[in-house]
């Protein structure tokens, strides 16, 4: 004779206890699961964006206030304040010199501003339109320039930029080229902030210029130092899309300016963030701008890094949970047989009179045969009114 289950589980009250039981155990464990892991997933990846944010508010702080500050102030203060160097308001009406003392005082006073912020400052430079002299913070360059004749692969070309770019301060890209403030190398990255004298002054009416030598390394260093807290990799823009500074020296002087997540930085004027996909990984982009010039601090934390402690809630939770749906089927199905011991032992009792007052034999359906109980019982309860009522003025 073969077994039927479906028949067997459908005759079976313990058994639909029993899947009852589990049914709402089963959606509510699910139910709980799916929220704790949705809190825990969104309190992680807050967590990283919130230590993503405050890492880039600090390089954006570090660079502004003690880096592009201090250099914009060192530049602006030596054309503005002349009475701490009256040599150098001089250097720049002269057209000829004859007394070379006066021009070793002013590349004297320029080494002391260099020393002073020998962290940040490679070299300073001045130039004189009037005598085509130019003097650096280095006993290695005193030299006259022509403007009109310097050839763009010179050193110093970066003199008829400025002077054509018609800009009284203008910032120039991060370059490969000569630095003076190391015994141990000769080249170096520089980035390099040029202002005109007099300052509001420029194209033709600008006299000369002095220009500040800044070293790359000042800024990628503290983007190295927060790229290997294992935040993602860290980068600043200028606003042509070049790349100033990275935590990666690979990435430096290239142009992104064609990346969707550059265009979008550099048409915003507020910090923000969203969703990119750069050199073939998915990124979560942090940006924020220069409060001095034309610099974006930018951020990408690879989406992976959102997902990796995900993994690990998964796990967790799916752990969790398959331990508290075993200990809860167990608890089930105890409390379904405690439920259904009462019932059982009813329906055996009815099953023994199977046959007496056409009772249904034992076998059927348990929810019938309760069916069948009741309404036997209830036929004879009126059996016995009908008959009492019948014989009540015998009795």
């Amino acid at each position: 004779m073969k077994l039927k289950p479906s028949k067997y589980i459908h005759k079976t009250m313990l058994v639909q206890l029993i899947t009852y039981f589990v049914l709402v155990i089963t959606i509510a464990l699910c139910a709980s699961s799916y929220f704790t892991y949705i809190y825990f997933s969104s309190s992680f990846k807050d967590e990283i964006t919130d230590f993503n944010h405050m890492v880039l508010k600090q390089v954006s702080m570090i660079s502004d206030k003690f880096i592009i500050k201090n250099v914009n102030e060192l530049a602006l203060n030596q054309i503005l304040d002349t009475s701490k160097s009256p040599a150098l308001k001089t250097i720049y009406n002269k057209t000829s010199f004859d007394d070379w003392k006066e021009i070793f005082d002013v590349q004297y006073e320029l080494n002391n501003l260099v020393f002073q912020s020998r962290d940040v400052v490679d070299s300073i430079f001045i130039h004189s339109r009037s005598s085509g002299l130019l003097i650096s913070s280095s006993p290695k360059v005193l030299k006259y320039i022509d403007e009109k004749s310097i050839s763009a692969a010179d050193e110093f070309s970066w003199i008829d930029t400025f002077y054509k770019s018609n800009k009284s301060i203008l910032w120039l890209n991060t370059r490969h080229t000569r630095i003076y403030s190391s015994d141990f190398t000769s080249m170096g990255d520089i980035i390099t902030i040029i202002c005109s004298y007099p300052a509001s002054s420029s194209g033709g009416a600008a006299k000369g210029l002095i220009a500040v030598n800044i070293k790359e390394d000042a800024l990628s260093n503290y983007l190295v130092k927060f790229s290997s807290s294992g935040a993602g990799q860290f980068m600043i823009l200028d606003g042509t899309g070049t790349i100033v500074a990275h935590s990666s020296k690979l990435e430096l002087y290239d142009n992104v300016q064609s990346e969707p997540f550059v265009k979008t930085i550099l048409s915003s004027s507020a910090a923000g963030g969203f969703k990119t996909t750069y050199k073939n990984t998915e990124y979560v982009v942090s940006y924020e701008k220069s409060d001095f010039n034309n610099w974006y601090y930018v951020s990408l934390i690879p989406s992976e890094l959102f997902y990796q402690k995900d993994d690990l809630i998964k796990k967790n939770i799916f752990a969790v949970s398959f331990g508290i749906l075993i200990i809860l089927f167990i608890l089930s199905n105890f409390l379904s047989f405690n439920i259904y011991t009462p019932f059982k032992k009813i329906l055996e009792k009815y099953s023994k009179i199977a046959g007496t007052y056409n009772a249904p034999k034992k076998g059927l359906n348990e929810y019938n045969q309760l069916d069948s109980l009741f309404s036997n019982v209830f036929t004879r309860l009126n059996d016995l009114q009908a008959t009492l009522n019948k014989n009540y003025t015998m009795i």
